[in-house]
């Protein structure tokens, strides 16, 4: 049993994030800005691939943990590529995902591989937040 106790003690001894698939869990973007909190997506894995359309989704929280429905969000969200030119200004819409209340979502096609950056901007239309800008960067597989 002692010869055997230096191995079970280094099974014991092993970071959980050797044990265990971990990929899942950087899958989404977490960005606070002022009272709000946004969770964002791009598919797959947050690492789309160039040329290809990614589902892409934003859940907005205001920090009593509500929901910002795009019915109250004036948002918008401009794609802009590693030059800092505007490519792209995708429409929003209301994206049913699962474990989220109402993320606003779009897809979005990358022309090429490389280094992107989301601006997504908004106001409340009742007044129940200040107006934001959050800048998402996001890498683009071949």
């Amino acid at each position: 049993m002692h010869q055997y106790l230096p191995l079970l003690m280094s099974l014991v001894l092993v970071p959980a994030s050797v044990l265990m698939d971990t990929s899942d869990m950087i899958s989404h973007q977490h960005l606070t800005v002022g009272e709000l909190q946004a969770t964002v997506h791009l598919q797959p894995d947050d690492s789309p691939y160039a040329g290809q359309p990614s589902p892409t989704w934003i859940h907005l929280i205001r920090a009593d943990g509500e929901t910002v429905p795009l019915t109250d969000c004036n948002c918008n969200l401009v794609v802009y590529d590693s030059q800092g030119r505007a490519i792209a200004n995708p429409q929003l819409a209301e994206t049913p995902v699962e474990g989220h209340e109402q993320p606003m979502g779009t897809s979005i096609t990358f022309p090429t591989s490389g280094q992107y950056r989301l601006v997504f901007a908004g106001q409340s239309r009742s007044e129940a937040f200040k107006p934001f800008e959050l800048e998402i960067p996001v890498t683009v597989r071949p």
